[in-house]
């Protein structure tokens, strides 16, 4: 067997045993934790991108809050030692500095590549403010702050996080949630679908770059709520 041969065997086999933590959110791939039948789920799916086109997707955006304040109380630590003291402060820096840079780099892929709704940014700390009904204050700007003329003005929403599904932790994709933060099931879109050649690159990247994979997620997350949304409209699933 030639040096190709060898090569193309390997490649195979590889991809094959990754498959299903690659297709996981996959449209047609039923998961053993969903209890939901296709038609409720069609219906469930079908409702939220109708809402979603006629309104606004809420990006939830992860503060790491707990980790901070965690951080924080440490540090409030009386007779800390100075070494400690500097260790921490450099954790909570870098982490404070890393998840800024995190979320700036999503909220930028979203106005270059999203264009299916009007789209509004909330750090999951507002949670209970929005399940409590507010329309407006906790909303951020481009600079990650909250901003008192950003709100729902009474549209309909879905909300969208980027993270793993239960069960399936290998790779993190945009997924969209209805109104109590509940994961939507399947056949509402996830960024997780790639291709085979995608699947390759992903398995085998070493270094995280948010820009690229940011950019990635939102332009197939954007291209997969407009192929849904067309499907939903010719089955008439809108009316």
């Amino acid at each position: 067997m030639n040096h190709n041969s060898l090569l193309l065997t390997f490649f195979s086999l590889f991809f094959l045993s990754s498959w299903p933590a690659l297709h996981a959110q996959d449209g047609n791939f039923i998961e053993p934790f969903d209890t939901l039948g296709y038609e409720s789920r069609a219906e469930q799916a079908a409702a939220a991108i109708k809402d979603l086109k006629d309104g606004v997707l809420v990006v939830r955006l992860r503060s790491d809050q707990r980790k901070i304040e965690a951080l924080e109380g440490q540090l409030a630590t009386p007779n800390l030692k100075e070494k400690y003291r500097q260790r921490l402060q450099k954790l909570l820096d870098d982490t404070r500095r890393e998840k800024e840079v995190e979320n700036k780099s999503l909220v930028a892929a979203f106005r270059e590549h999203f264009d299916f709704s009007e789209v509004l940014f909330m750090y999951d700390t507002a949670t209970y403010l929005v399940k409590k009904g507010l329309q407006e204050g906790y909303f951020l700007n481009d600079s990650l702050q909250a901003d008192p003329h950003l709100s729902l003005q009474g549209r309909p929403f879905r909300l969208v996080r980027f993270g793993s599904k239960s069960g399936m932790k290998q790779r993190k994709s945009l997924i969209g949630m209805d109104l109590d933060f509940r994961d939507l099931p399947a056949p509402f879109p996830s960024s997780g679908n790639v291709s085979f050649w995608e699947g390759i690159v992903l398995i085998f990247k070493k270094e995280k770059n948010w820009k690229s994979d940011y950019h990635f997620h939102v332009s197939r997350f954007n291209d997969q709520l407009h192929k849904f949304y067309e499907k939903c409209r010719s089955k008439g699933w809108l009316e």
